[in-house]
């Protein structure tokens, strides 16, 4: 990244997960996050978040990128200010696997933890209702 981009980089970073520190109760918003990167790693055939990060080609990355760009741009549509972030979250922790610079590392393994423990609990709930079985 250069200088400029590395700039607000930081800046999004910094209050991306001012936001989710805020929310990070807010169910609505850890399905969004649980169940698009979830989705992404079932598409991607990996087994959590790091590992798709780190196996991601350039050409992969750059589609991945423009699905969540989509992604944000339907939930704007939708007047769905949640799930705009959500996929502004997963989009700027890919962003981030290329960054370099040691003090935002916390961070980004802060958010790097959010989003995997959100797949883990979308995942564990569709397993509880599958477990349940089909209503009545």
């Amino acid at each position: 990244m250069d200088q400029r981009h590395q700039k607000l980089f930081r800046k999004r970073l910094h209050e991306l997960m001012a936001g989710l520190t805020i929310s990070e109760r807010e169910p609505e918003l850890r399905g969004i996050v649980g169940r698009a990167a979830g989705q992404l790693l079932t598409d991607t055939k990996t087994d959590s978040w790091m590992h798709l990060k780190s196996a991601l080609d350039g050409k992969s990355y750059d589609v991945i990128l423009a699905a969540l760009q989509k992604g944000g741009a339907e939930m704007k549509a939708a007047g769905r200010p949640l799930g705009i972030r959500a996929f502004e979250a997963i989009g700027v922790s890919l962003i981030a696997r290329r960054q370099n610079e040691a003090d935002l590392n916390p961070i980004v393994a802060m958010l790097d933890d959010y989003i995997e423990k959100c797949i883990v609990a979308v995942r564990a709930l569709k397993t509880r209702k599958t477990a349940a079985g089909p209503r009545q």
